[in-house]
């Protein structure tokens, strides 16, 4: 017998189309899969929800607020008085020969005279004015003089006048109902600053001061 015979070899040419066509057949399926992931990729991007965008800052000068209420008013007034602020619950002025209505009392000035003031122990005398001041109790009950104060200042640029205290009588505690007290104060006041002299007239802290403005006797 002879030998047997190898099993015959592919030819090499036909080999190498196999490999080919295994290739182009892959690359088919991943271009199809790529293709086929596109859409949906796409999809995907058209219906995100798009970030919400930060609300605007509003800048500007703030909103104008209507008038002050009388109870803000009182309250500012209040928080001046205890602050030290004594003229904060002044009343407008009045000339001297005027009067001035305060919770129910008349207020007024009695004729002003020009004196050369006496000193008393601390104080300074000198050229004054003696200014007489009138209240009249139409409150109908007693009213009180015990927080009574009287200031002036005099000048363009309100200088304040030197009270002297032991030039006239003491101030009587109240006034009855119906009557009328003058109070006499003195202060030293220099002939060149009388023709401009303000003189606030305060009952106290529960009351609003009376004011006074105009010429001094020189």
């Amino acid at each position: 017998m002879g030998a047997p015979r190898r099993a015959a070899r592919p030819p090499l040419a036909l080999s190498v189309a196999l490999v080919l066509a295994l290739g182009a057949c892959s690359s088919g399926e991943a271009s199809d899969s790529a293709s086929s992931a596109s859409p949906t990729a796409d999809a995907t991007a058209s219906t995100a929800v798009p970030a919400s965008s930060a609300e605007p800052t509003v800048t500007g000068e703030p909103l104008p607020t209507g008038p002050e209420t009388p109870s803000a008013q009182a309250s500012q007034d209040s928080t001046a008085l205890s602050q030290g602020d004594i003229s904060a619950d002044e009343l407008p002025p009045v000339a001297p020969d005027q009067t001035s209505t305060v919770d129910g009392a008349d207020i007024a000035l009695g004729a002003m005279r020009s004196e050369d003031l006496k000193a008393g122990p601390g104080e300074t005398g000198g050229p004054g004015v003696v200014i007489p001041v009138k209240i009249t109790n139409n409150t109908g009950s007693e009213l009180s003089l015990s927080g009574l104060v009287v200031t002036v200042t005099y000048g363009a640029d309100k200088s304040p006048a030197a009270e002297l205290v032991s030039a006239y009588g003491e101030v009587p505690d109240s006034v009855a109902p119906g009557e009328t007290q003058t109070v006499e104060k003195a202060f030293t006041i220099p002939a060149s600053g009388r023709g401009q002299v303000h003189v606030v007239v305060d009952l106290g802290p529960d009351h609003a001061a009376a004011t006074f403005d105009g010429a001094a006797p020189s």
